[in-house]
């Protein structure tokens, strides 16, 4: 999880890189304030920086319910209607 550090504009210019190495390394989005109100918002680029949830333990078992859910449909009839439906010329016509 990414926590947020507010710092003063005045911090950030004095050492930018310093204020960059704390988003990587502690994966903190670091919000930059001009006189108490945001200017910046530095984040850690996402997917780089944070791990990866496993999900919780209701969520997989609602993952491996819902396997097979579409194991009867017949795809082929599926996607024939789908192709008709979007060539039926039945909507009205749009007035511009």
């Amino acid at each position: 999880m990414t926590t947020e550090v507010r710092i003063p504009l005045t911090e950030f210019a004095a050492d930018p890189i310093g204020a960059l190495e704390r988003v990587i390394e502690r994966h903190e989005t670091t919000i930059v304030e001009r006189d108490g109100v945001p200017v910046a918002r530095v984040s850690p680029v996402r997917g780089t920086t944070e791990r990866r949830s496993r999900g919780s333990s209701r969520g997989r078992a609602a993952l491996r319910a819902a396997f097979g859910g579409w194991s009867d449909v017949d795809t082929d009839r599926l996607l024939a209607e789908v192709y008709a439906d979007r060539k039926a010329d039945d909507r009205p016509a749009v007035a511009l």
